[in-house]
């Protein structure tokens, strides 16, 4: 749920912030930021199925700041906006 940077994770593990986006990436294949977005994306959609969770409460829980931001990364990265995703649970029950 928190704002991390690249700064602050490079200063948490002792390393320049160029230098550890540089190995993150070669590692990992995307940069921080990107990783941190997959991550919360996949936080809420283990929410969206909870019908008492509304999509909005599940963005901000999962450190989005903005609805617009939210919108477009979870389609990014889940290929369906967030109330489609929701849908796709109610018909399977």
């Amino acid at each position: 749920m928190d704002q991390l940077t690249l700064e602050d994770v490079s200063r948490h593990v002792c390393l320049s912030a160029d230098y550890f986006g540089k190995i993150f990436k070669k590692d990992t294949h995307m940069t921080l930021g990107e990783y941190i977005s997959r991550i919360r994306v996949e936080h809420v959609k283990q929410l969206l199925p909870k019908e008492s969770c509304r999509v909005i409460e599940a963005a901000f829980a999962s450190g989005f700041q903005s609805v617009a931001q939210f919108n477009r990364v979870f389609k990014k990265y889940a290929g369906v906006n967030p109330s489609q995703y929701r849908a796709s649970f109610n018909g399977k029950k």
